[in-house]
This record gives structure tokens, C-alpha cells and sequence, in this order.
């Protein structure tokens, strides 16, 4: 009993070590989701962007689609710890738009979750930037 004690003593320093690599991963993952909001420019960006959102919601989501409207997509919620999605679609001005991702889980803490939602917000953006990235210039998505 002692022995086992002890290694479980031991595996503590570990466990801290991961946590704080986690931590700091995590805080880089929200920094970049807020620097990186998708933003369309025109109508057909608009377009194919809110498209692949709805594309993303699907296939990262818990939960199946409860909204879509031209400026929403949400997911039904729970109290688990599955994945939950809400995206906004919000006006800038002249035909502008961003497209915000809300990702959040119904566990008490979002360590619990299947999937931290910083991860998957940022993965979000990088989905969506990735298609104005590929864009030919003059060439609709």
C-alpha cells in the first residue's frame, strides 16, 4: 500500500506540468480565435462562407442544427459535456460581414468537455479563412 502510495505521489508533479502545458495552449488557442474572425466581403463570399459554417456545425457538433436563419446557426443544447454551437453572422457595413462562432459544452467545466471549445473555435476561423485563402483572385468561392 505504501508503495502505491508513493508512485501516486510521485505522478503528481506530472500531472501540473500537463495542466500548465494545457493551460497555456488553451490561452493561445483563444487569442488566436479572436484575432482570426472570419470576415466576408461580398455577397457570394457571404455566401459560401455562412454555407461551410453551417458545414462545420454539422460535422463538430453534439447536437443536430435547432436554427438557421440568414444570421444564426445553433445547435439544441444538454447539459453533458457534447459540443454546442452557436454562429452569428454580424453586419460591419458595406456588405461586410463577420462570422462569430460561440462554442461552448454543458459540462460544469469545459475541461470536461470532448473537445475544448478553444480549440474548436479557433478551428472554426481557420476553416473559414482557409476558403478566402484558396480564393483565385476575381473568382467567386
Amino acid at each position: 500500500m505504501l508503495k502505491q502510495l508513493l508512485a501516486l505521489t510521485a505522478l503528481i508533479p506530472l500531472a501540473g506540468c500537463v495542466s500548465a502545458q494545457f493551460q497555456e495552449d488553451r490561452a493561445a488557442a483563444w487569442t488566436e480565435y479572436q484575432t482570426t474572425i472570419p470576415v466576408c466581403e461580398t455577397a457570394t463570399e457571404c455566401r459560401d462562407m455562412w454555407e461551410m459554417a453551417e458545414v462545420w456545425v454539422v460535422k463538430n457538433a453534439s447536437y443536430k442544427i435547432q436554427t438557421k436563419t440568414d444570421v444564426q446557426i445553433s445547435t439544441y443544447n444538454s447539459a453533458d459535456s457534447g459540443i454546442q454551437a452557436n454562429i452569428l453572422k454580424e453586419p460591419l457595413g458595406n456588405g461586410r460581414y463577420r462570422i462569430v462562432a460561440h462554442i461552448t459544452c454543458g459540462a460544469i467545466a469545459n475541461e470536461l468537455c470532448s473537445a475544448h471549445p478553444a480549440f474548436l473555435s479557433t478551428d472554426f476561423n481557420r476553416t473559414l479563412n482557409a476558403m478566402k485563402a484558396k480564393k483565385p483572385a476575381g473568382t467567386s468561392l
